[in-house]
């Protein structure tokens, strides 16, 4: 999949300045046509700069999360409980572990 960068979101604008439609965008840009509309529900009219700011916003939110969910796993906390604790959902949570320490979830602890 290909990633969304500040000049990819030049040409959305460029391109959405233009009347052209989210089809035709994803095809112009090699995009599926769902990620165009996510990134045009953004701000309306749809500005690169101030859509880059958001991504970076929300960037950051994820890291974050994503320390809490290891931080709270090295304490021994359930994957279920940190879930709940932080109100993610637990497919979300039980994917940052495994993508983030070595070897296996125990099963024992979700």
């Amino acid at each position: 999949m290909k990633k969304i960068n500040f000049e990819i979101r030049k040409e959305i604008e460029e391109l959405s300045r233009k009347g052209i439609s989210q089809k035709k965008m994803a095809e112009i840009l090699n995009l599926n046509q769902s990620t165009i509309s996510r990134e045009l529900k953004k701000c309306n009219p749809y500005d690169a700069d101030k859509a880059e700011k958001l991504s970076v916003k929300d960037k950051s939110k994820d890291e974050l999360i994503i320390s809490q969910v290891l931080l709270l796993r090295s304490q021994g906390m359930s994957l279920r409980r940190i879930s709940d604790k932080l109100d993610v959902y637990y497919d979300a949570v039980k994917k940052i572990v495994e993508n983030n320490i070595k070897g296996e979830v125990d099963g024992n602890k979700e």
